[in-house]
């Protein structure tokens, strides 16, 4: 935050797009900067696009962007923002790499957007940072890059580096930014213009079920059992016990808060996270299906149409189109 709060106006932005970013993510992040020019009647903060080769660029959506330049006719900027989405592994490319480190080197705040903290991580400028992603791909973050301390947050400040989970978690990071540099007075007007019912503090809950079981620390409490515990699933039972509930509470607290049972929400977060690595890795579905919980292929891949209508081999089509 301190490095953010020290630069010279005008900010220099600069957003990187990488094949199949968020087109959301990168209205969230930009649209604030834009507003809070507006308000404060001056140019405070510049921004630009870029491209690997100064190429449109196509979102997750499947809508073209045209960017400024490419990174070789990047000026040193002050901000780097790098969009990711799906497949995050394709664009760590030499290039990349070798553009964000050149960037670190020259002074940039560096901005992962999404899964754009991988990114940032395998260029290794993530090291022994605080730094946060997309709760999908947390797990498989905190294996990778043993040397980044990952945490469960919507965005996460950390020196010079940012991370922010993606959506409109890029919203409220920027808007927070915003108000450490201009106030708060701004940022609330910031919000009361986007029609937000306010800015979610770094430290809130990235997922729907952890919010809306705030009331219920055995809810938040078995569910985080339950993400630990997705290779070798536990028992309803056992899970209940680790909780210190009965099973029947266990049962009702999921049945008022979200409308299920705890083993159709288990089974569903297992498949969810194992559809996750079918998008953005290459792993076997094999390896998929037992690295979350289930005891083979046939019985994942029935698990897996059921939820989502297709078999895991079709999501990887899917990905190609």
């Amino acid at each position: 935050m301190q490095a953010f709060l020290v630069r010279k106006e005008p900010v220099r932005l600069g957003h990187l797009l990488l094949p199949r970013f968020s087109q959301l993510a990168l209205s969230s992040s930009l649209e604030p900067f834009r507003l809070a020019n507006t308000q404060l009647d001056r140019a405070a903060y510049e921004w630009m696009t870029l491209s690997v080769d100064g190429g449109p660029v196509e979102a997750s959506n499947g809508i073209s962007n045209n960017v400024t330049a490419s990174i070789a006719e990047t000026p040193v900027l002050d901000m780097l923002f790098v969009h990711a989405s799906y497949e995050p592994d394709r664009s760590m490319t030499a290039p990349v790499l070798s553009y964000l480190r050149r960037q670190a080197r020259f002074g940039a705040i560096l901005v992962g957007i999404e899964t754009g903290g991988l990114v940032l991580a395998r260029a290794g400028v993530l090291d022994g940072y605080q730094a946060t992603s997309h709760w999908e791909v947390l797990d498989s973050m905190a294996e990778t890059f043993p040397n980044v301390l990952v945490k469960k947050d919507v965005f996460v400040f950390d020196r010079d580096r940012i991370t922010a989970a993606g959506g409109v978690a890029a919203m409220d990071m920027a808007m927070t930014l915003i108000a450490a540099r201009h106030g708060p007075t701004l940022a609330t007007f910031m919000a009361e213009e986007f029609v937000l019912p306010g800015i979610r503090p770094a430290d809130a809950p990235q997922r729907f079920a952890e919010s809306h079981g705030a009331g219920s620390p055995n809810l938040t409490a078995a569910i985080a059992v339950m993400e630990r515990n997705l290779e070798a699933p536990l028992p309803i039972g056992a899970l209940a016990r680790r909780v210190g509930i009965s099973v029947r509470e266990l049962e009702r607290l999921f049945r008022r808060w979200l409308e299920t049972t705890p083993a159709a929400y288990y089974r569903e977060l297992r498949l969810r996270r194992a559809r996750a690595l079918l998008q953005q890795t290459e792993q076997p579905i094999t390896e998929i299906a037992l690295g979350n919980g289930f005891a083979d292929a046939a019985h994942f891949s029935r698990a897996f149409k059921a939820l989502f209508g297709h078999p895991p081999s079709h999501e990887r089509r899917i990905r190609t189109l």
